[in-house]
């Protein structure tokens, strides 16, 4: 193995009586998302989540079998409180989600994700800590590069949905 080359570490979790195959990718040692703090972001529950990352810290950094970051499911979910209180407890901002499978999303940061949702709440929190717009997914793409081709996407589907396009359009000139 090159020293370019970094290791794959391939997991398998019993979860619920289902078997899930996992990895950390990228040579990441991000510990396993606790039930708890993935039941905690799946319902925006924002004490619950502070309640996990306080008395186990590392669990900002935690990431599901999937190689989704804790930071990046919570903007899936919407959830802005949650993704400040990730990043309050020390959350890695621009950790990418280096997928175990074939998704398009694999390499986007927390960023890229909610660019391409248009949530300019969560945006605004993200750039705030420090995200990086010019972080490179797999695709090639940047939160920007994202952000921008949902305000075409926006413009080009639905020309009646002005709050969308309104939402896209500022938040690929944010990012700009």
């Amino acid at each position: 193995m090159s020293a370019t080359t970094t290791p794959r570490l391939i997991r398998v979790t019993v979860a619920g009586g289902l078997l899930l195959l996992g990895g950390l990718l990228g040579g990441c040692n991000a510990p396993d998302m606790s039930p708890q703090l993935h039941k905690a972001l799946t319902s925006k529950d924002t004490a619950g989540v502070r309640a996990v990352v306080t008395a186990d810290p590392k669990q900002a950094n935690s990431r599901r079998p999937d190689g989704m970051p804790a930071i990046y499911y919570a903007t899936v979910k919407r959830h802005k409180a949650g993704v400040k209180a990730l990043l309050a407890a020390g959350a890695n901002v621009n950790a990418p989600f280096d997928a175990t499978e074939s998704d398009s999303a694999d390499g986007w940061t927390a960023l890229h994700r909610a660019a391409h949702d248009g949530q300019l709440a969560i945006v605004r929190v993200l750039l705030t800590a420090g995200g990086d717009p010019s972080i490179k997914g797999k695709d090639g793409m940047s939160a920007t590069d994202v952000g921008q081709r949902a305000c075409r996407q926006a413009a080009a589907d639905d020309p009646e949905a002005e709050p969308i396009q309104l939402s896209a359009c500022i938040l690929a000139k944010i990012l700009k």
